[in-house]
């Protein structure tokens, strides 16, 4: 009498952002960077520059604000409006590089790395611009003096 044979164990695939076993992983050369990558660098980019006009169209606002007291409420609106938009700029520009995280085949560390950093700077500038922004609205609504810096 022989024994039955014993199947072996049936591994599950692996889950979406683990890495393949090394047995199964197919033996493919590295690819360039494929349009999905290069559409988000690009999409953050733009996202990135139209901030930063936003931010000095505020600055431009405020100093008109500092030399001409009738010109006060339109820029204090237009400066909230900049202020908005940056806010909104810099979380597209977060969300780009969050999908860039996760892409299929993960970046290096020290990409991953760098890109982390980039996004706690993006954090903080876009807290920054929510401050200034509601500190504007604050003076608007509440007829104060408009801080000099």
């Amino acid at each position: 009498m022989t024994q039955p044979a014993i199947p072996a164990p049936v591994q599950p695939p692996p889950l979406p952002g683990e890495p393949m076993p090394p047995a199964a992983a197919p033996s493919v050369p590295a690819a360039r960077p494929s349009r999905g990558v290069l559409r988000l660098l690009v999409v953050g980019a733009i996202c990135l520059i139209l901030a930063v006009v936003a931010l000095l169209i505020g600055g431009w606002n405020y100093a008109l604000v500092q030399h001409f007291s009738f010109l006060r409420t339109s820029c204090l609106v237009s400066m909230i409006l900049s202020g908005l938009s940056a806010t909104l700029l810099f979380g597209g520009t977060m969300n780009c590089l969050d999908r860039l995280l996760d892409l299929s085949p993960p970046p290096p560390w020290y990409a991953r790395l760098s890109i982390d950093l980039l996004k706690r700077v993006l954090l903080v500038l876009q807290l920054a611009t929510t401050a200034a922004t509601l500190t504007a609205l604050g003076v608007l609504v509440f007829h104060r003096a408009i801080p000099v810096l």
